[in-house]
């Protein structure tokens, strides 16, 4: 389970519910993503997109991106999108998190 103060991570991939011991977080979309995305103006104007390959070998992309908040500097997030066998799903969300060289 992440703590607080880590970055969010949604596992509800066929993949990620075989692993032993996993167990699903639904504080995670109550205290993390529901007030991350609920006061936003849009989306900032820079999108960055890179390949990437989850750990269970599943390939996709990321994309590094902000949100415009009613008030206050954008806030980056990132979205992680693979193919698992024959379904495109979100493998990974991680808000307030700033990648360097990423993020433009």
């Amino acid at each position: 389970m992440n703590a607080p103060d880590e970055p969010c991570r949604m596992c509800a991939r066929v993949d990620a519910l075989r692993q032993p011991g996993h167990r699903t977080h639904p504080w995670v979309h109550a205290a993390k993503f529901a007030p991350f995305f609920s006061a936003w103006t849009g989306l900032g104007e820079s999108v960055t997109i890179s390949n990437t390959t989850d750990g269970f070998g599943s390939e996709g992309f990321a994309y590094y991106m902000y949100l415009e908040p009613e008030e206050g500097d954008p806030r980056p997030f990132v979205i992680y999108v693979v193919a698992e066998s024959d379904t495109t799903v979100v493998a990974n969300i991680l808000v307030d998190h700033f990648v360097e060289g990423r993020h433009q």
